[in-house]
């Protein structure tokens, strides 16, 4: 809305799919910082959580009020892409970056598979907001690449859980199930629930497999459930790298690694990150200065 011309890569044939996130965010930070969301992408309203320590001892943290959302994650993102389309960006679907050129003077030149055949396009400036696998900027960060900062995640929806308190998120701790991090129970108004892990070792889909059918409790728990949108996906907890900026070039979100250490949430930082990279991008280009000491801001 600010006026520049802005082109939008997505790589999938659709915005949200495949979702990599449980939709979980705070009440105070999204109303602080996101847009204002339609009612239907707010799947529940939690009250506090549930602790399970790896020999079943259980502590129950709660508030009256609400504290966090849950957001259809996928409806959350076509809201976002809606948003950005009225406000003049053009979206381009099953576009894949592949490298990029950058020169002091001349434009940047993104190279781009586009259904599968290759594309170029020029630009003024690039704002790179790949995901924790970037393509183009993976050069400039390998030796930051430590490998006990990351984990990997999984995660699926879940219908008919028994015993769902559906005020309360649920946690699960121990290295039995998801060793360096933690299990999670993510509960829907309708019943069902987000269900995942996230673990420094190990393959995190035989881990979520073992949490759901030989954990003591979710085992019962998900006798009878029928799982569906399955996905898998690194998250980066070491903090962010350490320089977001170069001629013609920002990175934001997870590309950046901004996201959130303890929980490995990135929602509410790749809003705040990506609206202060959208707003210098913007200056940048109006004032025909894309070098690194403006873009530094």
């Amino acid at each position: 809305s600010l006026g520049s011309r802005v082109l939008l890569l997505e790589e999938h044939n659709r915005v949200g799919v495949p979702p990599h996130c449980s939709g979980h965010v705070g009440i105070n930070s999204m109303k602080r910082f996101g847009p204002p969301l339609p009612h239907t992408i707010i799947k529940n309203q939690i009250h506090g959580a549930i602790f399970h320590s790896p020999a079943g001892q259980v502590l129950r943290l709660e508030r009256r009020t609400p504290i966090t959302w849950v957001l259809d994650r996928r409806a959350f993102d076509e809201h976002l892409a809606t948003r950005a389309e009225k406000a003049g960006v053009q979206i381009q679907f099953n576009s894949r970056a592949r490298s990029m050129q950058t020169s002091d003077k001349g434009p940047v030149e993104i190279r781009v598979l586009v259904n599968g055949e290759p594309e170029s396009y020029k630009c003024g400036l690039i704002i790179d907001c790949e995901g924790a696998a970037p393509t183009l900027t993976r050069h400039r960060f390998a030796a930051e690449q430590r490998r006990s900062m990351w984990v990997n995640s999984a995660q699926v929806h879940v219908d008919q859980v028994k015993d769902l308190d559906q005020d309360m998120v649920e946690v699960y701790l121990g290295s039995k199930y998801a060793p360096g991090f933690f299990t999670w129970i993510i509960p829907w108004r309708d019943g069902s629930a987000k269900i995942g892990l996230a673990a420094r070792q190990g393959n995190p889909r035989l881990l979520l497999e073992r949490f759901m059918t030989k954990h003591p409790d979710t085992s019962r728990r998900l006798k009878s459930a029928t799982r569906h949108n399955e996905s898998f996906h690194p998250i980066p907890l070491g903090g962010p790298i350490s320089k977001t900026f170069y001629p013609r070039m920002l990175i934001a979100g997870d590309s950046a690694r901004q996201v959130k250490p303890t929980t490995g949430g990135g929602i509410v930082l790749s809003l705040v990150c990506g609206k202060a990279a959208g707003e210098v991008a913007h200056e940048a280009c109006a004032r025909g200065d894309v070098s690194e000491s403006f873009l530094s801001r």
